[in-house]
C-alpha cells in the first residue's frame, strides 16, 4: 500500500507542474486512487490534500469531484486538518 501511496502522491505532483506550466488556474480531480485502487477515502483524500495545499495559493480554483456522501464526509473530515478554519 505504501508503493500506491507514494504513486498517487507522485500522480497529483505530476498533474500540478503540468497544470502550472501550461498556466492553467483551475483544475478538477476525480478521488483518485479510491476506485479501481481501492484505497480508502481517508488515506486518498490525505495524499491528494498534502499536495494539493502547496498549491492553492497558484491556482483559482482546486476541485474534487466525489461520488457518495459517505466519500464527502471522508474527504471534509481529511480537509479540516489541512485547511482549518
Amino acid at each position: 500500500m505504501a508503493n500506491t501511496l507514494k504513486l498517487l502522491s507522485q500522480c497529483y505532483e505530476s498533474v500540478m507542474n503540468l497544470a502550472e506550466q501550461q498556466k492553467i488556474r483551475s483544475i478538477a480531480f476525480p478521488a483518485l486512487g479510491a476506485g479501481t485502487n481501492k484505497i480508502p477515502h481517508p488515506l486518498a483524500a490525505h495524499q491528494a490534500l498534502e499536495i494539493l495545499q502547496e498549491y492553492t495559493e497558484r491556482f483559482d480554483r482546486l476541485v474534487i469531484c466525489l461520488n457518495s456522501d459517505e466519500s464527502l464526509k471522508s474527504w471534509l473530515d481529511t480537509q479540516r486538518k489541512f485547511f482549518p478554519q
